[in-house]
């Protein structure tokens, strides 16, 4: 079971939760607070979703996760084709952060994680030796089912509807203020 520093950022599919983690994350980086792992914006064409980027939450870099156009070597899931480079990259980025003293972000777990596979061997590590705090975006749908399996404390849930980033932030500051 993981500690109790873990936040899940939860709303529904497209509305915000990316939006949210990276306000949140400015709040934390102008706090001056350790921040690791990374969120994936999406961009869309022609009005429809078309892929998404993994990029570093310190913004040192930003990579192509997935997108509609099948590369050699990339792996299916729905109608994206995940980039293994960026799997790779984002697992390397959670592994680096179990253990440290670090705000770490995870943009997002669902589907792909549950069979094993995107940032579940990443995540696997940092239950295993965890960071100060996790933050972590789950859709609403897959709350129970993802915090089940990780053994997540769903007590601490914020809403993207009902919730602020500045909400967030003080919970997180906390931590550092009570060393």
């Amino acid at each position: 079971m993981m500690n109790h520093n873990i936040f899940i950022i939860t709303g529904g599919q497209g509305k915000g939760k990316t939006t949210f983690l990276l306000e949140l994350s400015k709040l934390l980086k102008n706090a001056g607070l350790p921040i690791a792992g990374f969120c994936a914006p999406g961009y869309w064409k022609e009005g429809k979703r078309s892929g998404f980027d993994l990029m570093e939450i310190n913004g040192v870099k930003q990579v192509c996760l997935c997108n509609t156009t099948c590369d050699a070597g990339d792996i299916p899931f729905r109608r994206f084709f995940f980039k293994h480079s960026a799997l790779s990259y984002g697992n390397q980025l959670l592994v680096s952060a179990a253990g440290t003293n670090n705000i770490v972000f995870i943009d997002e777990i669902g589907p792909l994680e549950m069979e094993g596979n995107a940032w579940a061997n990443g995540l696997n590590q940092l239950v295993q030796n965890p960071p100060l705090a996790l933050v972590v975006a789950v859709r609403s749908n897959l709350l129970a089912e993802i915090a089940g399996k990780w053994g997540m404390n769903a007590d601490v849930v914020f809403d993207i509807e009902r919730n602020t980033p500045s909400e967030v932030f003080d919970k997180l500051n906390e931590l550092f203020n009570h060393d």
